[in-house]
């Protein structure tokens, strides 16, 4: 790959403007602190607040940290597919925006993946500090989702991972599939997967994306790709099948790997380098 950083960190985000100036800045100093060359990359997906204002009064002030404004809202599975298609880091990290996961703790992620780590997931441990009516149905779709695709993960929804890149070669992201990632990694694939705990930490600025409404889409999600990895594993004919299906309720264009979303603008980073 051209211009290759060892590190790239993708950030969807929507409404957000209260939160990205302490994200970013926090970021950069974390990143300083490493020793790697790196890149930051703010997706916009479609906020109606001045995200993006924000995000372009932070690249020129730290010109490693890009952005990427969407066209309009395609939801957090897009968001970070277009950060992800855009990155040039070998080890990419995702995370959200509302600084519910701590930069601080990217140290720790990458310490696992140089111990030879693949994959490697963020266990919100103590969420009995959440609030009950979003960590109930939390609490069910993990035991679903350990059910549903055999993969020992405590936190899917959990949004900040780091991965190798090779891990997230050919892995489809539409829907709301970023919450199940870890099984579109992991089943029937040989990678190594780890998990490392840190403190659950509620929203302090701006309002939560949670609702009912995503619970619902996020078990028929699961539901989709159980059946998915089940069949790209073994039986990849009638997988054909299956997303023909998926097409009907996805669209044909994102089942069929298209491109499914627009960019407005783009604010290019120059990577930080280790030298």
């Amino acid at each position: 790959m051209e211009n290759e950083v060892d590190l790239t960190v993708v950030v969807p985000m929507k409404d957000e403007k209260e939160n990205v100036e302490e994200l970013a800045e926090r970021l950069i100093a974390v990143l300083d602190d490493l020793g790697v060359s790196y890149e930051v990359l703010l997706v916009d997906d479609g906020s109606s607040d001045d995200t993006f204002g924000e995000v372009r009064r932070l690249h020129r002030k730290h010109r490693s940290l890009g952005g990427i404004k969407l066209s309009k809202n395609y939801g957090q599975t897009i968001a970070t597919r277009a950060g992800i298609e855009h990155s040039r880091g070998k080890v990419i990290i995702t995370m959200d925006g509302d600084l519910e996961h701590s930069p601080e703790d990217i140290p720790r992620l990458l310490e696992m993946i140089n111990q030879g780590y693949d994959v490697v997931s963020t266990w919100r441990h103590d969420r009995w500090k959440e609030r009950f009516g979003k960590r109930v149905p939390s609490r069910i779709s993990n035991f679903l989702a350990r059910l549903m695709t055999e993969v020992p993960a405590h936190d899917f929804g959990s949004g900040f991972k780091a991965y190798k890149r090779d891990a997230l070669q050919d892995i489809p992201l539409y829907g709301s599939f970023h919450r199940y990632v870890l099984a579109l990694v992991l089943y029937g694939r040989d990678y190594r997967f780890g998990e490392v705990k840190i403190d659950y930490r509620s929203r302090r600025r701006g309002r939560t994306k949670y609702s009912a409404k995503r619970l619902v889409k996020g078990v028929i999600d699961l539901t989709y790709i159980s059946f998915y990895v089940r069949l790209r594993k073994n039986r990849p004919r009638a997988l054909k099948y299956l997303k023909k299906i998926g097409a009907l309720y996805y669209g044909k264009n994102a089942v069929e790997g298209k491109k499914i979303y627009e960019i407005e603008e783009f604010l290019h980073p120059i990577p930080k380098r280790s030298w």
